[in-house]
């Protein structure tokens, strides 16, 4: 219908070729097979014109409106797609929510005006497609086959205690120091368990360590351990504000624990330019530890 649309305008086949992007031979074999499936002579051929029929005008006239709309539809879901606009929905666990994705927003809010969020912090992994989010934050490796993953940046953790729990259990100063103190976990159950510690130059060792206490919250990680409960692993950037008021020490300075990346989920490659344009703030300004 397009195709005969764009002859009946153009009064030529090659010129609707040319606009529609397809072979002349093209553009006359399927006019043919049209005029046949039919049953209606449609255009008066001419070696300088092609020029609608009688009996075709008033088909025309139909045909050259739902054309219009249909090409109008076509443009205003492309324009959706290509203009940053809408709602994009985020979900992020709570601690990156609060000192990495947060410190972001108003400046994202500010860039991109026709975008609104909505976003949820939560420690469960929500599910993309089940959970309606556009786009998932994750601290860690994360590979699911049916996701896109890209890397936002990493964050470096190290080793803190107390300075009143220092001071009545004495402070490590060789890794093998480590297991004759309390430890606390992130995500694991209590008891036995490994840290991977890392220096300069050196390949990392694993250290055993009983843990007494594990939590899912590194804010609230960050809490027991100035309430000197122990030792414990926090990214850097949690523990910065503590170690500057006093109320945390460094362990063990010169080692490190892996660097954890972090990672935003999609559900496909293809999202709207509103998804597009978030995402693209997200890699262009995540702050690495």
């Amino acid at each position: 219908m397009q195709l005969f649309v764009e002859v009946a305008r153009a009064c030529n086949f090659s010129k609707a070729a040319v606009a529609l992007g397809i072979p002349t031979s093209t553009v006359s074999r399927r006019i043919g097979a049209m005029e046949k499936d039919l049953g209606v002579r449609l255009f008066d051929r001419s070696t300088r014109r092609v020029v609608l029929t009688d009996v075709a005008r008033a088909y025309f006239d139909r045909c050259a409106s739902v054309v219009d709309q249909a090409r109008q539809a076509d443009d205003e879901l492309r324009t959706k797609v290509e203009t940053p606009s809408g709602t994009v929905r985020l979900t992020a666990p709570v601690d990156l929510g609060l000192h990495w994705i947060g410190p972001m927003l108003p400046q994202l809010l500010r860039r991109l005006p026709g975008i609104s969020l909505a976003v949820d912090l939560s420690p469960r992994h929500a599910d993309l497609a089940g959970d309606r989010f556009d786009i998932a934050l994750r601290i860690g490796e994360v590979r699911v086959p049916h996701l896109v993953c890209r890397t936002l940046g990493t964050v470096s953790q190290g080793l803190y205690a107390a300075p009143g729990y220092l001071a009545s259990r004495g402070a490590p100063t060789v890794l093998k120091d480590l297991p004759a103190h309390t430890c606390l976990l992130l995500g694991e159950q209590p008891g036995s368990g490994v840290w991977r510690l890392c220096r300069a130059g050196k390949a990392g060792q694993d250290v055993p360590m009983n843990a007494r206490l594990s939590l899912n919250n590194v804010g609230l990680l960050r809490q027991m351990l100035e309430n000197g409960l122990g030792v414990g692993a926090l990214p850097r950037r949690l523990a910065a504000e503590s170690v500057a008021t006093g109320r945390l020490t460094p362990v063990l300075p010169d080692y490190h624990l892996p660097a954890l990346p972090v990672q935003a989920l999609t559900s496909s490659r293809l999202q709207p330019a509103a998804v597009r344009a978030v995402m693209r703030h997200l890699v262009d300004h995540f702050e690495w530890d």
